[in-house]
Order: C-alpha cells, then structure tokens, then sequence
C-alpha cells in the first residue's frame, strides 16, 4: 500500500513538475512576444500592405477605443507565444507519459506528436502567403465610388479585426491539415520502410500538400458560406489540379 502511495505521489509529482515548465516556457514567450508585439503585428500586416501597394487611396489602420491597439497587442502576444512554445509543451507532455508506454505504443504515437506542430506550420504559411493576399484583394473589390449610390464604400481596416480575422484563418487551416495526420503519419512510416531517405522525404512532402489541400476542400464544402465557397474552393481546387498525380500518387519531382 505503501509503494503504491509512494508511486501516485512521485507521478503527481512529475506531473507537477511538467506542469510548470510548461507555463515558465509559455509565460517566457510571452513576454518576448509582447516586447515584439509590434514587429510581429507588422509582419502579420505585410499581406495586407502588399495588396494595397499602389493604390490611389490612402490606406491606414485605425482603432476606435483606447485601450484596443494594447488589447490587441495581448492578444497577439499570447497566440505567439502558444505557437511558439507549442512543441515545447508537447515535449513534456511526452515525457511524462512515454515511461508508461509499450515499445510498440511508442512508435505508434511518436509520427504523431512530431507531424502535429509541422502541419500546422504548414497551415499558417499556406494563409500567409496564399490565402490572405488573395482574399484581401477580393474584399477589397467590393469598395465604391460612390458614383451609383451618391456615398462612397471605402475600406477603414481596424486593428483588432485584422489580427483577429488572420489568427482565425491560420487557427482554421492549421487544424485543418492536422486532419491529414493519420494518412501522413501512415505513409511516412511506409516511406521510410521502402524506399531511401530522399525519397521517403519527397513521399512525404507530397503526401502533405496532396492530403492537406483535399481535407481543406472537403470542409469548405460541409462548412462554409455561399461566398466562402465560391471564393476558396477555386483556389484548393487549383492546388490539386497542378499537382501531378498518377494513379492516386503524387509526382514531388520538384520538391
């Protein structure tokens, strides 16, 4: 009874323990994250000041409370820093319970736990440097100049709305390909089983895009809006249409 109490209290320890490196490893980001907040905000910015170059009308940001602009900077702070220190935390969420795994648990679990933070690094580019610069444009097209309807429609972007409108966008394409982990994770171990390094990594890569942009179609036709639809699925529909495939298999030649 002893060595069993004995037990539970070393593991309530050990929890403890990976409890708190994990909110030290969050809170240390943070508060560099919001040292940079503004840096960050105006790499988040990039997109939409790329869009606009150009433009015969004057564009800014602006906010409408005071204390919105440092809210905002919060906000941002913390989602960084969760990004930031998400494999971290992983990390010792592992450790703490991989003592108690099979070998072969292990390996089951292990794909996994390494594909979760790539994918959706992958999510966040693919808004990044994709979506974001195309569905700015699109909302802005529906400005006027008022020549119909005697009042101009002109685009004054708040701060907080912008940074909330990116962080949903990569939240929801980030989850969106983790969708595609088990197929990833079951080819990446078939990769590396038959074939060498190089072509197990360009398997792999492909594997991802292929699988991540289907998995992304498939929710905008459950999930989206009417204008939603109309807007995206032409684009993930010309992903995987300039992907080579052959019999079900992606061609990453040029990866």
């Amino acid at each position: 009874m002893n060595t069993k109490s004995s037990s539970i209290t070393g593991h309530l320890k050990e929890l403890r323990t990976r409890l708190l490196k994990s909110v030290i490893f969050l809170f240390i980001a943070f508060v560099v994250c919001y040292i940079f907040a503004d840096k960050i905000y105006s790499f988040l910015l990039d997109p939409y000041v790329q869009a606009v170059k150009g433009d015969p009308v004057e564009r800014r940001m602006i906010f409408t409370a005071l204390h919105e602009t440092f809210l905002t900077y919060l906000k941002l702070a913390f989602f960084s820093s969760f990004c930031i220190s998400f494999p971290l935390i992983v990390i010792q969420i592992w450790k703490f319970i991989a003592p108690g795994l099979y070998k072969d648990e292990k390996l089951a679990l292990l794909p996994f736990l390494v594909a979760t933070p790539i994918l959706f690094i992958l999510g966040g580019m693919l808004v990044y440097y994709l979506i974001m610069p195309l569905a700015i444009k699109f909302f802005l097209s529906f400005e006027t100049t008022g020549m119909a309807s005697g009042m101009p429609i002109q685009l004054e972007a708040k701060v907080n709305e912008y940074l909330s409108l990116v962080t949903k966008l990569i939240f929801a394409f980030g989850t969106g390909l983790l969708g595609t982990r088990k197929g990833v994770t079951e080819n990446m171990k078939e990769a590396y089983k038959n074939v060498d390094k190089l072509g197990a990594r360009k398997a792999v890569s492909g594997d991802i895009i292929r699988k991540g942009a289907e998995e992304l179609l498939r929710r905008t036709d459950t999930g989206a809006g009417t204008e939603a639809k109309g807007y995206i699925k032409p684009v993930l529909t010309k992903i995987l249409n300039d992907l080579e495939l052959t019999n079900g298999k992606i061609s990453v030649n040029n990866l």
